[in-house]
C-alpha cells in the first residue's frame, strides 16, 4: 500500500515548497498542517498563538492527525514543531513515509531571511527578536529539534537546489513505497 508522504524539518528547510512540487509529480493533493490550522481557526498562527497561546496551537495541530485519511495518496507538510508531540510523531511513523529535510541552521536562516516576503513572512517563533538573537533563537532550535526528526524514516540533505532535493524525494518515495 503507498502511504502518504509526510515532510518534517526546520523552518526554512523546504518542506512546503517541496512537498507542492511533490504532490505536482505525482498528481496527488497536498496537505499544509499550517495552513490547515489557520483555516480550522479562520486566523494566522501569529494570531492563535497570540490569542490562545502554543499549547492550544499544538493541541489543533494533532487533531490533523485524527482527522486526516491516510489511504488517499497525498503529500504533508509538516510545522516545524508538528513533531514535538509525541502522538503526532508516532501518528507519522506509522502512517506516512516520513523524510526529514535536514539543512543547518545557516542554510536555514538563509532561506528565511531571503525570502521575498522578509521581514512580514510570519515565522511567530521569531517574533520580538533582533535578527541575531533570531539567528541564535534557531540554532537553539535546531539543536533541539534535530534528534527528534533524525526518528523519522528517513533523512535528507535538503540544502541542494530545488530540483536536486525533489529528485532525491522521487528516488526516496519510488523505493520505499515498493518494499
Amino acid at each position: 500500500m503507498i502511504k502518504p508522504i509526510a515532510l518534517v524539518g526546520m523552518m526554512g528547510s523546504g518542506k512546503t515548497t517541496l512537498a507542492v512540487a511533490l504532490a505536482e509529480y505525482y498528481g496527488w493533493p497536498v496537505f499544509d498542517t499550517d495552513s490547515w490550522v489557520e483555516v480550522q481557526e479562520n486566523k494566522s498562527i501569529s494570531e492563535i498563538v497570540e490569542d490562545d497561546g502554543w499549547d492550544y496551537f499544538r493541541a489543533k495541530e494533532s487533531e490533523f492527525c485524527h482527522i486526516f485519511n491516510v489511504n488517499v495518496h497525498s503529500v504533508i507538510a509538516t510545522g516545524g514543531g508538528f513533531l514535538l508531540t509525541e502522538s503526532n510523531r508516532l501518528w507519522l511513523l506509522e502512517n506516512t513515509l516520513t523524510i526529514y529535510l535536514h539543512v543547518p541552521p545557516v542554510v536555514a536562516w538563509q532561506r528565511i531571511t531571503s525570502a521575498s516576503s522578509f521581514p512580514n513572512n510570519h515565522r511567530p517563533l521569531l517574533e520580538g527578536f533582533s535578527l541575531n538573537e533570531q539567528q541564535e533563537f534557531l540554532i537553539s532550535l535546531y539543536l533541539q529539534r534535530d534528534v527528534l526528526y533524525r526518528r523519522v524514516h528517513y533523512m535528507l540533505d535538503a540544502s541542494a537546489s530545488k530540483e536536486e532535493v525533489l529528485k532525491n524525494l522521487i528516488e526516496i518515495a519510488s523505493v520505499s513505497q515498493i518494499k
